[in-house]
């Protein structure tokens, strides 16, 4: 605990304080927390200097392809253009200035899972709070944050708990690198988190869990004794016994009564269809060739993928710059995996983060959407970057 408060107080309490709450989007003024966060680099010595590499490059002509095209039509207000333009490629400073000011790779580690924990609380709190109030069997999904405001859908309200659904997979190949009332603290988080997700009925992010328990055990179990993979089949095969056991998974459950409203009126073709998604995604391929440069949200909404609705807003351009941001991103993280030097545990929490931003960038608006959520990959980003480059010691420049 001393060495994680060392560790805030070296890369900046204020700092960091103001970061978390762009995050978190606290009272829905995260816009302007994202002010103050990008204000404060410029009183950090160095930060700049020290890291302007091809990444920030991609990133803010990115930002600022996306807000010109935006100021076409601000419908969200003028204050976007500069958010839109400024914020990620800044919050891709601080990610990499997150991983310069560790004192360990274990505080790296632990790091990104307090963010993602901090980034969920909100929704966390909001649905636990709609839980205990009215229970599970209520026919409505979305639901406002707990401060009030605006009725957030199901789907965007599910996407904030995506790194806490990671949290049995994190715990397979992380637990010993993590303080034991830590971990004790993450498992009553992802209890609270699996709550949520099945009062909201998110499809998304039980996927999320079981592909991250899955992958976990892939990655990490060649690299464990037999018996650590003995002691871990056992626990998993115990849990597993106990749910099946003590757990109705019938419609007729009032726990799974968000599934089961969703299942009704063609379920099986509306699960095939990602909840009429394709369909969305179909259409907007066709206004590609029609609306090159973009087109208004009336003509049909969200496209619900974040490649699309860059499209959307920003046109062609913004799209390939969104691509080649990607490839870019997805290519370091192969190499950090690869990377021998590197922890396993920080590893594992790269690639299953990694795999939860992209399943929901799948399925949502992304930018236009939940500003902070992209917000965060480009922080998320920064800290693959610098903690690549940090253990790759036979590169001094990048």
């Amino acid at each position: 605990m001393k060495e994680f408060v060392s560790y805030i107080t070296k890369f900046g309490i204020i700092n960091f304080f103001f970061i978390v709450l762009a995050l978190m989007n606290l009272m829905g003024l995260g816009f302007l927390f994202g002010y103050v966060a990008i204000a404060l680099i410029f009183f950090k010595r160095g930060i700049l200097k020290n890291n302007l590499d091809s990444f920030f490059l991609i990133i803010i002509l990115f930002s600022i392809s996306y807000s010109m095209f935006y100021l076409l039509n601000p419908w969200k207000g003028m204050q976007y253009v500069v958010i839109y333009a400024m914020s990620p490629p800044f919050f891709y400073l601080w990610g990499r200035q997150l991983v310069k000011s560790a004192n360990s790779t274990k505080s790296v580690l632990v790091m990104m899972l307090f963010l993602g924990i901090l980034y969920s609380l909100p929704s966390l709190v909001s649905v636990i709070l709609n839980i205990l109030e009215g229970g599970f069997a209520q026919p409505d999904r979305n639901m406002p944050m707990f401060w009030g405001g605006p009725v957030v859908n199901a789907t965007g309200m599910a996407s904030f708990l995506m790194f806490n659904m990671c949290i049995p997979g994190l715990l397979i190949g992380s637990y010993k690198d993590l303080p034991k009332g830590f971990a004790i603290i993450l498992l009553i988080i992802f209890g609270l988190s699996l709550a949520s997700v099945l009062r909201l009925g998110s499809r998304t992010q039980i996927g999320i869990m079981v592909l991250s328990i899955v992958i976990s055990l892939i990655f990490v179990g060649p690299k464990l004794t037999f018996k650590q993979n003995v002691v871990i089949y056992s626990i998993l095969t115990a849990i597993v016994v106990f749910i099946f056991t003590n757990i109705s998974f019938s419609f007729d459950s009032e726990i799974f009564t968000s599934f089961a409203g969703r299942m009704e009126d063609n379920g099986v073709e509306d699960l095939a269809g990602g909840g009429g998604r394709v369909d969305l995604w179909e259409k907007s391929i066709e206004y590609m060739f029609r609306y090159p440069f973009g087109w208004n949200l009336e003509e049909f909404g969200y496209s619900h993928n974040l490649l699309f609705d860059t499209l959307r807003v920003g046109g062609i351009l913004s799209l390939l710059l969104l691509v080649l941001m990607f490839v870019k991103f997805i290519t370091l993280l192969n190499r950090t995996i690869r990377q021998s030097r590197i922890n396993l545990s920080l590893k594992l929490i790269f690639l299953l983060y990694s795999i939860s931003f992209f399943s929901v960038f799948m399925v949502e608006p992304g930018i236009d959407g939940e500003f902070s959520m992209f917000l965060f990959f480009c922080l998320f980003m920064g800290v693959i970057v610098s903690s690549y480059y940090k253990h790759n010691l036979n590169r001094s420049k990048h």
